[in-house]
């Protein structure tokens, strides 16, 4: 860059420049090399993006909408979520639960379900 500055006797030198600070992204690549698997990052609970994914693994739309309750009310309780509800099979969910690598993971199943409200006992 051809930068020069004058010394304290008015030499010309070419000044030495360097940052040594801990920033946001160093701290995030320190955490992910220290916390890893075979599938990827997982994320330290202090750090991590979310701190729920939630996936759910049912057809009916009637527990469909149960899982959007419970959505909701993790979502009231200040827990960050992320909510799979898409239309793939739980090999894909798993996997990618796997790939995101979050502190805590809650899958539900219509098995998991019953037509009272007793999933609210959680």
């Amino acid at each position: 860059m051809k930068v020069g500055i004058l010394d304290q006797n008015g030499k010309l030198v070419t000044p030495l420049m360097g940052c040594y600070g801990i920033g946001v992204t160093r701290v995030v690549a320190a955490a992910i090399e220290q916390n890893h698997d075979a599938n990827g990052i997982v994320w330290p609970a202090a750090i991590a993006p979310y701190q729920v994914y939630f996936a759910t693994i049912v057809k009916s739309e009637e527990y469909s909408k149960i899982a959007d309750e419970i959505y909701a009310d993790l979502l009231a309780v200040g827990l960050e979520v992320v909510y799979d509800d898409r239309n793939v099979g739980p090999g894909n969910k798993f996997k990618d639960a796997d790939l995101l690598g979050l502190p805590l993971r809650l899958v539900l199943g219509e098995r998991d379900f019953s037509a009272t409200e007793s999933w609210k006992s959680f």
